[in-house]
C-alpha cells in the first residue's frame, strides 16, 4: 500500500532507477578496458529499458519535484559511473561525460520505444555505433 499516487510513482521510479543501474554495472563489470566497459553499460541501458519501457521513460522522463527520492538515488549510484567516465575523459570532465552518455542513451531508447525510427536498418547497430562515437569522443578529450 502506498499513500499516494506520488508516492506509488516515487517508489516505481526509485527501484527503476537502483535495478537499472545495478544492471549498467554489472555488465561494465565483466571487461577490463575502460572504454569497453562503457558501452557493455550503455547496452545494459538499452536491454533494461527495453525489459521495462514503461518504468524506464517514466523514471527518466519524470522532472515532478514531489519525486525527490529518485534522483537522490539515481546522483549516489551513478558516481562509480562517473568514475568509468573519468577513466576515459579524465575527472575534470566526467559528470559532463556521464550526462552526454546518458543522454544519448536514454534519448535514442525513448526514441526507439516510441516509434520515431522509422526509416528501416538495424536499431541495435545504431545505438552501438551511436554510443562509440561517443565514446571516441570522450577518449579524444581525455586523451
Amino acid at each position: 500500500y502506498t499513500p499516494s499516487r506520488t508516492a506509488l510513482i516515487g517508489a516505481i521510479n526509485t527501484l527503476t532507477v537502483r535495478e537499472h543501474i545495478e544492471a549498467m554495472e554489472r555488465a561494465a563489470g565483466q571487461v577490463d578496458d575502460a572504454e569497453t566497459r562503457l558501452l557493455y553499460a550503455a547496452r545494459a541501458f538499452r536491454d533494461y529499458a527495453h525489459a521495462w519501457p514503461a518504468s524506464v521513460l517514466l523514471a527518466y522522463g519524470s522532472s515532478d519535484p514531489a519525486l525527490p527520492a529518485a534522483a537522490a538515488e539515481a546522483d549516489q549510484r551513478v558516481l562509480p559511473l562517473q568514475a568509468l567516465v573519468a577513466e576515459v575523459a579524465g575527472a575534470q570532465d566526467s559528470l559532463t561525460g556521464l550526462r552526454g552518455l546518458f543522454a544519448i542513451c536514454f534519448g535514442f531508447v525513448a526514441l526507439e520505444l516510441n516509434g520515431v525510427f522509422r526509416r528501416g536498418g538495424d536499431l541495435a547497430q545504431a545505438y552501438e555505433d551511436a554510443v562509440r562515437m561517443y565514446i571516441s569522443g570522450l577518449r579524444r578529450r581525455g586523451g
